[in-house]
């Protein structure tokens, strides 16, 4: 059997951060339901308790872990978490992080900061820590960060928020080219308008749904699709991209 067969056959885990949030506890869900085994990570025991109840009443393979992803001593302990299990890691989906709304005079030092540890620096040991132990296995895989249009147009609304973004998207690229030899792909999703807790006002009454050609914003369930494709082999040619997905809006902005 040809090794890329072979592996597609095993079960193998996967870990995401900011699982207890609305974008990452649905990816967390989907990538259980389709065979992964999940290690949930997020920083809010009440969030990840949730998502804990979804996995018990469905049966899926989901392991909550109470973790800050800006703490370097958090991640590696994760990781190290990993090496017991019998399912090979996979990969990550890097989904940790929150926003800011508020114009770049208006922005303190604690809020630039509380902005890159969950946004930038998370993004950086995920990285570091899953690209290292794939390297490990030999066994290849796959990371996606969620990024954001932000990244690629930014809000004037969001300065600090859109800047961090920008700067995963160019992590990601790095990462790309560096764990490339060692066959771990890596990309981004970007989402645009998705209604999630952090955004709470994005519904269907929203003025943004006229921006947006499909005439709708999204919900985080639109991101389940392009998520998975980036983690399997159907995007085994795939590597330091970003899936845009947002309905058409990044072009009316």
């Amino acid at each position: 059997m040809p090794r890329s067969a072979e592996l597609a056959t095993r079960k193998r885990s996967v870990v995401v951060t900011g699982a207890g949030g609305g974008i990452g506890s649905c990816l967390a869900a989907d990538l259980a339901r389709y065979g992964y085994r999940v290690l949930a990570v997020d920083r809010s025991a009440d969030a990840l308790a949730v998502l804990s109840q979804v996995a018990e009443r469905e049966g899926l393979a989901i392991d909550p872990l109470v973790a800050d992803v800006g703490s370097e001593e958090a991640v590696e302990a994760a990781f190290e978490q990993l090496a017991g299990w019998d399912e090979p890691l996979l990969g990550s989906v890097l989904c940790a992080g929150y926003t800011l709304r508020s114009p770049l005079l208006d922005t303190s030092m604690a809020q630039f900061a509380g902005l890159a540890a969950a946004n930038f620096a998370g993004v950086f040991l995920c990285l570091r820590e899953t690209g290292a132990a794939l390297r490990r296995t030999g066994l290849g895989g796959a990371i996606v960060a969620i990024s954001s249009i932000n990244a690629i147009r930014t809000l004037p609304a969001q300065p600090v928020y859109s800047a961090m973004k920008a700067a995963t998207e160019s992590l990601v690229a790095a990462a790309a080219l560096e764990f490339g030899p060692f066959g771990v792909r890596v990309n981004s999703v970007a989402p645009g308008a998705i209604t999630t807790a952090m955004n709470p006002d994005l519904d269907e009454h929203h003025p943004a749904r006229d921006l947006i050609p499909l005439r709708s914003v999204g919900v985080p369930e639109d991101l389940t699709g392009p998520v998975r494709f980036l983690l399997s082999n159907e995007s085994g040619y795939v590597t330091g991209a970003t899936l845009v997905v947002d309905g058409g809006l990044i072009h009316t902005r």
